[in-house]
């Protein structure tokens, strides 16, 4: 199993959280991917890696060619500058330790796609990714690990990856926009503090 279901937090998430991610136009992946890279390595390194990013850019590029998306996009992913709320002012009841962590919220419309792929960020330190569903199951709608599909979840569920740099993608085959939250955290390795 790649994914271990943790619980349901639906009561953490706030109704305007939703509401402003359903009504609100989201960066564009993966035309938009740089400024969302940039934020997730400066939550977790304090500072842009370029050769990180050259790195992962190459494989969003050779998902471009396979999917030939001519300028179409595949998902919509907001950040902290995106939005009017910060959850690390609100910080995730099921993070199991203090520490930092990066967010982003992925809003799937029908008919869009996250293509497989690994997160390949990397802090030399302990990483673990969290899964949280924003809004309820519709069929058509799939979290997709190597080995595991997760469907007919909750708003509210919360799933940890066992494996965090584990191939990964969703879809929404479905009528109805799918909303999920993504976090990273980590824990610095023994000796070098939080």
């Amino acid at each position: 199993m790649s994914l271990t279901y943790i619980g349901n937090y639906a009561e953490w998430i706030k109704p305007e959280w939703l509401e402003e991610v359903l009504n609100t136009p989201g960066p564009e992946i993966p035309k938009d991917y740089r400024i969302h890279e940039e934020m997730v390595q400066k939550s977790l390194r304090g500072h842009f890696d370029k050769v990180s990013f050259d790195e992962e850019q190459k494989d969003w590029q050779q998902m471009n060619e396979v999917y030939d998306y001519d300028d179409n996009f595949f998902f919509e992913m907001f950040d902290v500058p995106d939005l009017t709320f910060n959850l690390r002012d609100h910080r995730p009841p099921f993070l199991e330790f203090a520490g930092p962590f990066a967010w982003w919220i992925t809003k799937l419309q029908p008919g869009k796609f996250t293509p497989m792929h690994r997160d390949s960020y990397s802090v030399g330190c302990t990483t673990y990714k969290y899964w949280m569903a924003w809004t309820d199951w519709e069929p058509g709608q799939v979290l997709m690990t190597e080995d595991e599909a997760i469907i007919k979840y909750k708003a509210g569920d919360v799933y940890k990856f066992t494996d965090p740099f584990i191939l990964h993608g969703a879809a929404n085959a479905g009528m109805q926009t799918r909303v999920a939250l993504q976090i990273t955290t980590w824990r610095p390795n023994r000796g070098v503090g939080e």
